[in-house]
């Protein structure tokens, strides 16, 4: 019996999951981390804490509905020096709009 081939001659390859590159998989990767950090019962209220704690949710508010701001945006009114802060809060907000 022959294998099947491609326009190459090269035999065909089967893939129980389409190949996905490094970006797709770090996204990946990351949403199964997120979905095992949201089952805990203590980190969701850790991070809700934190964001009500500096203010976020009342920037976001203060913006008014239909706003759109991005982490850096939000760190503008808070005042930080942390050079990590955006990457911080962006982390925060992208686990609270999974939860």
């Amino acid at each position: 019996m022959a294998l099947a081939s491609d326009s190459n001659g090269e035999p065909q390859k089967y893939y129980l999951k389409p190949e996905i590159d490094d970006q797709e998989q770090e996204q990946e990767d990351g949403l199964l981390i997120a979905r095992q950090i949201t089952s805990s019962s203590v980190v969701v209220p850790m991070v809700l804490r934190t964001a009500i704690e500096v203010g976020v949710f009342e920037i976001i508010a203060k913006e008014g509905e239909g706003a759109k701001l991005s982490a850096k945006d939000i760190l503008e009114d808070i005042g930080t020096n942390n050079p990590e802060a955006a990457s911080m809060l962006d982390r925060l907000l992208r686990l609270l709009t999974r939860c």
